[in-house]
């Protein structure tokens, strides 16, 4: 092969290798099923998300269930949520689900709280933005990472109509996602 065309192919390669796709890529799955391991190790919580690629969009729902204590100061007690979550993704530069990527998501929850000697319960919600990257590593394996921000609004009210247990506010939304693609 002649200098010039091997210069010319290993230049045209770069621009590839920079987005973490090879020169001469397999098509990229159109599904993928991912689980967050840091919301299982600090949160308790074990959330699972489908995503759909359709073109540079990726529509996602997930679901979470969280089993946690509480300690607000005046009462202590453990809690049960369950939730969905729903969103999608743009990725401007490739196909849906893999590269970087700008997506806005929204949650609902049931929260049920116990102290000992009362029980609560309320549907919360959240709605957020997030920034982030996702590979597709041997066409199989996904790892996506995200930050953002979100506004929770997940209180639960004791019989009184206080305020038992929860956050509401602008809180920082991180992604740490592993899964298969498919």
């Amino acid at each position: 092969m002649p200098p010039a065309r091997s210069l010319a192919r290993m230049l045209l390669a770069v621009p590839a290798i920079a987005m973490g796709t090879p020169a001469h890529a397999e098509p990229t799955p159109d599904n993928a099923i991912t689980l967050e391991p840091l919301a299982v190790v600090f949160a308790r919580t074990i959330a699972l998300e489908y995503e759909r690629g359709v073109g540079r969009v990726g529509v996602h729902v997930g679901a979470a269930l969280t089993l946690g204590g509480f300690d607000s100061g005046e009462s202590s007690g453990d809690y049960l949520s369950v939730g969905a979550t729903f969103g999608a993704r743009i990725y401007p530069w490739s196909e849906a689900p893999a590269g970087a990527w700008v997506g806005a998501f929204g949650g609902l929850a049931w929260v049920e709280a116990e102290d000992g000697t009362e029980r609560s319960s309320g549907l919360g919600w959240s709605a957020g933005a997030m920034v982030g990257w996702t590979w597709i590593l041997g066409s199989v394996f996904e790892l996506s990472l995200g930050a953002g921000a979100a506004w929770y609004a997940y209180e639960v009210d004791d019989a009184g109509g206080r305020d038992a247990l929860g956050e509401d506010g602008l809180l920082p939304a991180l992604r740490l996602a592993v899964g298969v693609a498919f």
